[in-house]
């Protein structure tokens, strides 16, 4: 469009900030509207500890080298969050969208969103995210505070964090917004208890459908919620399952529309429930039962790749055996179920044995709470968490094996929901607290959430349809190297990330890019992908190249340099040979603006 984008872009720059910030204001205001006794400024500093909280555990990893199975040293995307990077970065910049990236788009588009804010600038984002995702966490246990008390809010608020801690912050992941949306859809749920409003109860199935579509989880609970409203609300029925309907239907059809919108496909989304259902019905022995069993047991229908024809195969192939030998999958789905259970709240000490005792604790209220919910099931607030409880707990034998405790995060609400409530009970228990009736009768706010609601979208609407192509001036083509060395282009403006593998640094601000060899290598997490190679970094700089708008490489191109330190922010291109096993460095270095300036590794 020429001269126009020089106007359009910081226009649309500008609406879409605004977007965002009036959001994150309206979500402050209500949180801070809802909490209990405290006078303001208390009500204040609780909110913003809470909220910083998050930010702060996104750059730990970074400021100590720690490395989780989704990001090197804390901030380098890797694996999963690799992949949902690299689609974030094409939705911006390219014009030639892998279809893989249709499979899952809304997560992508929301960080392509935080990128382009951010001008692709990878900490800005999480931060940003991480920012967002404490305000919802706020948010919803703001409503436990009001019907719970204290002690039940602290520890749903810690069954949040603490989640979002090991799966969420610093991490490019879909657990992110489904964990958003799911507090926001519990939160409304929790409050609309009683009598539910039927506008509420379409944007409550608006946002967990939406949730459920960015990071699968529990499907089952739609028709448990729909049963919980048609019994408490027999008197009005039709009404609420219109609602519900109009609800899913919705979000059905938004995300068709941004994948249109990014000139993709949705013909392979969720797809890898095919692959699960699969798993659950092989009597395969000696193989393990994940995912990948389909592509073990029959690799001929991949032949040309996880086509459609190829899932839809696989579907068939299931079904097939389940009809076959029902038994099978029978046994297969309990294993599973049992699993859930083994796994109940894992993430809390999964990575720090110190926390065992509160995740025992933890577990304790949890079924307390569950028999709670039982006990007073006609009552509205406990039939809620019964029902939701029952459709997570028949989904769980498709979800935990394959996917362990992150693949709840829109759900994972309720987990805390009945932690709350168990803890509650049992401070009633110990005459610690009185037991009470939920007071969760709030006005709904039918135009404020449905203005937010609508500007949001729209956002996301505008960030689709408004890719640009990065263009590639004829002298990027030139290609410097020559023998058994391939190209990779380096650029920043195109996701490009570095780690300065220095003999030692004073700097230590948090996302630095510096790091000893030593740190890095003895920060690795033992799931890391590639963790053998990886380790073979020494002194010099590791380059992430994820391949977007290149006239060379497609998809991540990591390597290591020896070389001179070089300043990551430059447009290069990388003469990139193989060492030893998937580890690569490069021989030589050139400046794209002045392709005569190389750059020579000394080995």
């Amino acid at each position: 469009m020429g001269n126009f984008d020089n106007i359009l872009n910081p226009f649309i720059v500008l609406i879409s900030w605004g977007c965002v910030i009036f959001a994150i204001v309206i979500s402050l205001r209500e949180t801070l509207a809802l909490s209990l006794e405290q006078s303001y400024p208390q009500r204040l500093a609780i909110v913003a500890i809470a909220i910083i909280a998050f930010p702060i555990t996104t750059i730990i990893p970074s400021w100590s080298g720690f490395s989780h199975p989704n990001a090197l040293a804390g901030l380098i995307p890797w694996n999963d969050a690799g992949g949902y990077y690299t689609c974030a970065l094409e939705f911006i910049h390219s014009d030639a969208i892998n279809p893989a990236c249709t499979m899952r788009p809304f997560y992508s588009v929301f960080l392509s969103i935080l990128l382009w804010l951010s001008n692709t600038n990878l900490a800005s984002a999480l931060l940003t995210q991480a920012v967002i995702l404490s305000l919802a966490v706020m948010y919803f246990t703001s409503h436990i505070w009001r019907s719970c008390g204290t002690s039940a809010t602290i520890s749903a608020w810690l069954v949040l964090f603490l989640f979002a801690a090991q799966y969420c912050n610093g991490l490019t992941l879909t657990e992110n917004i489904g964990l958003i949306l799911g507090c926001l859809a519990f939160a409304l749920m929790w409050q609309q208890a009683e009598r539910p409003n039927v506008s509420c109860l379409a944007l409550v199935f608006f946002l967990l459908c939406l949730g459920m579509q960015a990071r699968s989880g529990a499907m089952f609970i739609f028709p448990a919620l729909i049963g919980w409203l048609i019994s408490t609300n027999i008197d009005r029925c039709w009404k609420v399952l219109t609602a519900a309907t109009v609800g899913i239907a919705t979000a059905f059809a938004f995300i068709p529309l941004i994948a249109w919108l990014v000139d993709g496909g949705v013909e392979q989304s969720q797809s890898n429930f095919s692959y699960i259902l699969y798993a659950l019905s092989s009597n395969a022995q000696g193989t393990p039962m994940n995912y990948l069993r389909v592509f073990n047991e029959h690799p001929e229908i991949f032949e040309n790749g996880a086509t459609v024809d190829a899932i839809k195969a696989a579907y068939l192939i299931a079904i097939d055996n389940i009809v076959t030998n029902p038994i099978t999958f029978l046994q297969n789905y309990i294993k599973g179920g049992i699993n859930h259970l083994q796994l109940l709240l894992h993430y809390i000490d999964e990575d720090q044995s110190a926390l065992t005792p509160l995740r025992a604790f933890f577990i304790l209220a949890w079924f307390v709470g569950i028999g709670s919910s039982i006990r007073h099931f006609r009552r509205p607030h406990f039939g809620l968490l019964a029902w939701s409880t029952a459709g997570i707990l028949i989904s769980s034998p498709f979800l935990s094996p394959f996917g362990g405790n992150r693949i709840f995060a829109v759900t994972i609400p309720v987990d805390a929901l009945l932690v709350a409530t168990g803890t509650k009970q049992i401070w009633v228990f110990f005459g610690k607290e009185k037991e009470g009736e939920f007071t969760t009768n709030f006005a709904w706010k039918i135009p404020l959430f449905a203005a937010v609601a609508m500007i949001l979208c729209v956002t996301f609407l505008i960030q689709s349809g408004d890719r640009r192509a990065i263009p590639i001036p004829g002298s990027y083509y030139h290609n410097p190297c020559v023998g058994t060395s391939e190209p990779v282009w380096i650029s920043p403006r195109t996701g490009t990330l570095a780690l300065n593998l220095t003999k030692g640094s004073d700097d230590t601000w948090p996302f630095s890019e510096n790091i000893t060899p030593t740190e890095f290598v003895n920060g690795l997490h033992k799931h890391v992908a590639s963790k053998e190679s990886l380790s073979q970094a020494s002194t010099g700089q590791l380059f992430f190249d994820f391949g977007v708008a290149s006239p060379f490489n497609k998809g991540l191109r990591w390597f290591h340099w020896d070389g001179p330190l070089l300043n990551s922010n430059e447009n290069m291109i990388a003469c990139v040979s193989k060492q030893s096993g998937s580890f690569f460095s490069a021989v030589r270095i050139c400046r794209v603006d002045l392709p005569s300036k190389c750059f020579h590794s000394p080995n």
